[in-house]
């Protein structure tokens, strides 16, 4: 495949935290405990419903199209046979990483253009996000991220050492226009991917019909 015709041994995938969309969780049931939600403010805790798939549910990235910022720690599909270990997100150890200066020069055939030892593994790149694949980082919200969420969410809070970690996606139109916030004042914050709306998520809850009608049946 392309990846082996590279000689392209890890893929790491761009990573940027989703949010939850407001309008797919379960209606919030407030919890007023300061030492629950590590705030003074009434947090929840967050549900997606049974009828609702993760993938749909945290469809609201933070970055328009593809990611210009990363954060650290992003993912990564590798080659077992060349990863040696591997730490949560790192490839730690490889084997080129594991080579002496003598080793390095003789598989290099000397070439002074390869420098050792290396700071970035020669057998690793982003993913091209339009062409082979991107990656919705769809990691819970934690109960204490929901403190104070009617206050940051609001187009009024403007102090910068809150975030607002509920997702209330851009409609059509609006980011073009500037238009921040909808008509009941809370801010836009999250765009969705119209290919895994609409393409990756019937899919997905197609091939869940039984699961899914187990869990309402549940609930």
């Amino acid at each position: 495949d392309k990846m082996d015709s590279e000689g392209l041994k890890i893929m790491n995938f761009p990573s940027w935290r989703a949010w939850p969309r407001k309008d797919l969780i379960e209606p919030p049931e407030e919890i007023h405990n300061s030492k629950q939600c590590w705030s003074p403010h009434p947090c929840f805790q967050l549900k997606v419903p049974v009828n609702r798939t993760v993938l749909q549910t945290y469809n609201c990235d933070r970055q328009r199209g593809t990611k210009k910022q990363q954060m650290p720690a992003e993912k990564q599909i590798y080659q077992p046979s060349y990863v040696k270990m591997h730490f949560i997100h790192y490839s730690t150890i490889t084997t080129l990483s594991e080579m002496n200066k003598e080793e390095w020069a003789e598989h290099f055939d000397h070439n002074l253009g390869f420098q050792w030892p290396m700071t970035k593994d020669l057998n690793s790149r982003f993913s091209d996000e339009l062409n082979e694949g991107t990656m919705l980082h769809t990691k819970a919200m934690a109960r204490q991220d929901t403190a104070g969420w009617k206050i940051v969410c609001h187009y009024t809070y403007n102090d910068t050492r809150g975030t607002c970690r509920i997702g209330n996606p851009y409609p059509e139109g609006a980011y073009e226009q500037n238009i921040t916030y909808d008509s009941d004042g809370w801010k836009y914050n999250c765009f969705v991917n119209e290919k895994i709306e609409n393409y990756f998520v019937p899919r997905l809850e197609k091939s869940m019909e039984g699961t899914k009608a187990q869990f309402e049946a549940l609930s």
